[in-house]
């Protein structure tokens, strides 16, 4: 019992730059500063997507499905974790990979 407890993460472990009041200094994580990047690429490929819709027809099927279950199961990790600003700026790249798969299954139909 007690030394499992003393085994268990503390909870303000999880926390990320945004939500970590606990410390005088926060500083952002590199899962913030990866994320930051993320989230600047979603929109540069959504922009593309947008402009030139036949980039969408460009990518695989099967991979654009296990990418998009990859990066569904990474959100789910930071809700567990209570990583929200991960998860904030992992939304417009996820989104675009939402976009190619329906655009991908559209064009089977067809």
């Amino acid at each position: 019992g007690e030394q499992l407890q003393s085994q268990l993460p503390r909870p303000e472990a999880g926390l990320t730059f945004i939500n970590r009041g606990l410390y005088k200094y926060p500083m952002p994580t590199t899962l913030d500063i990866g994320n930051l990047f993320i989230f600047i690429s979603g929109f540069l490929m959504i922009r593309t997507a947008y402009r030139d819709r036949r980039v969408l027809q460009g990518y695989d099927l099967t991979g654009s499905i296990l990418l998009t279950t990859g990066i569904t199961f990474a959100l789910i990790f930071y809700a567990q974790m209570g990583y929200w600003l991960s998860i904030l700026l992992t939304l417009p790249n996820y989104s675009y990979w939402l976009v190619v798969i329906a655009s991908l299954l559209k064009k089977q139909k067809n």
